[in-house]
């Protein structure tokens, strides 16, 4: 069940910010925006379960392109995805 809500926090945070929807993202966590159009960092973070218990999501990319994806479970452990363009 926790892997579902994990699953689900990221797809919602994946789809509100490739639609540029700041709205969203700010009613699902606390945003914190830093960097330039051309290297940007968005930082997501909420409180589940427990009060001291927090998940966060990392996104850092530039211009519209997203490159890496950081997530951080409430329990401790993590993922980092890393997307490149294909080569030709």
């Amino acid at each position: 069940m926790q892997d579902a809500s994990l699953v689900r926090a990221l797809v919602e945070s994946l789809r509100a910010t490739l639609a540029g929807d700041g709205a969203e993202l700010e009613r699902l966590y606390r945003v914190r925006v830093q960097g330039t159009r051309q290297r940007w960092t968005l930082a997501l973070a909420r409180e589940v379960e427990v009060r001291w218990r927090r998940e966060s999501i990392v996104i850092a990319g530039s211009g519209s392109r997203i490159g890496r994806l950081e997530i951080l479970e409430a329990g401790g452990d993590g993922s980092v995805m890393t997307i490149q363009e294909e080569s030709p």
